[in-house]
């Protein structure tokens, strides 16, 4: 939900008017955690109120991404010709930042039998290099890398709640699971530092969980001493929000590719014994902040031209 309000923030910054097509009804299952929560992140978002259908509605562009859209082994959500362009009626089509993280052109050849390519976009992006040789295997076009559109936003720290004012000296946690070792090293610089251990969204059986909407999530980590995490928005937000952080990468190609991206390697806890090393250097704001700014020109220009040209 972050992603897409950062698009549509983005959007809105640029003269443009935004609305997202609703495809499906959202319904969520029995498992699904904290649905209000969720819904109330998504009132955050211009959904369109009505179905969308091609033959009456048409848009002077639609963009499709960011995340991982076109991951086809992603179970969570259901994956539609959409994502890839068809059955939509704009004067452009274009991507913004998605993901395939891994799949192959053949494996999207077999998944859609063939029927299913990039000839629909106008323009198109790839958020990952994985993701770029998937466009370029298919349709033999060179996409340009651009930014997860979180890192278009200005000013994140305007849009932070706080939730919850009595958590105070603590670090966050924020990833889908950490190995034993992971964990020891947490739980160790937590002791030796006399800091809380929080979870943030996803239940860890040695930390307590904090669920909150998106911009309490934004408010629990602007608010932490330490952050901690294993994934790439996790990272992406250590960053954004400028924390002291570290990073286990674990040869995760999307996470990889942002500490290269932001020559930040120094902050990755997997070659470490004791996270100590690590926080007791600061992170180089001032640089990941230089080169933010030069991406960012590069996928600002991306984002006008799929628009406008």
């Amino acid at each position: 939900v972050l992603q897409a309000f950062s698009l549509q923030d983005v959007l809105k910054s640029m003269g443009h008017e935004v609305e997202f097509i609703k495809l499906k009804d959202f319904k969520p299952t029995k498992q699904a955690k904290n649905v209000e929560l969720f819904n109330k992140s998504r009132e955050s978002l211009n959904i369109s109120k009505k179905m969308y259908e091609k033959d009456l509605d048409k848009y002077d562009a639609i963009i499709i991404g960011s995340d991982e859209l076109w991951n086809l082994k992603n179970g969570s959500f259901e994956h539609l010709e959409e994502y890839f362009g068809y059955n939509l009626n704009a004067d452009k089509i274009a991507s913004y930042a998605p993901s395939a993280n891994g799949v192959t052109a053949q494996e999207l050849i077999e998944y859609y039998d063939g029927k299913v390519d990039f000839s629909k976009f106008n323009k198109l992006s790839a958020r990952d290099k994985v993701t770029q040789k998937l466009i370029k295997d298919v349709s033999g076009i060179d996409a340009p890398l651009v930014l997860d559109p979180t890192l278009l936003v200005n000013d994140f720290k305007k849009y932070a709640s706080n939730p919850l004012p009595d958590l105070k000296d603590y670090i966050i946690l924020y990833g889908y699971d950490f190995s034993e070792e992971e964990k020891s090293k947490i739980l160790k610089f937590a002791e030796e530092n006399n800091k809380k251990v929080y979870s943030l969204a996803y239940k860890l059986d040695w930390a307590e969980t904090i669920y909150v909407d998106i911009f309490g999530f934004l408010g629990v980590i602007l608010n932490a001493d330490y952050a901690v995490t294993n994934t790439f928005h996790g990272t992406l937000f250590s960053v954004i929000l400028e924390k002291e952080f570290v990073v286990f990468s674990n040869n995760n190609s999307k996470v990889v590719d942002i500490i290269n991206k932001f020559q930040m390697s120094e902050r990755d806890g997997i070659n470490v014994e004791d996270l100590n090393d690590i926080f007791s250097k600061k992170v180089d704001y001032e640089k990941i902040n230089r080169l933010k700014l030069e991406h960012r020109k590069d996928s600002l220009e991306y984002l006008e031209n799929a628009i406008n040209q």
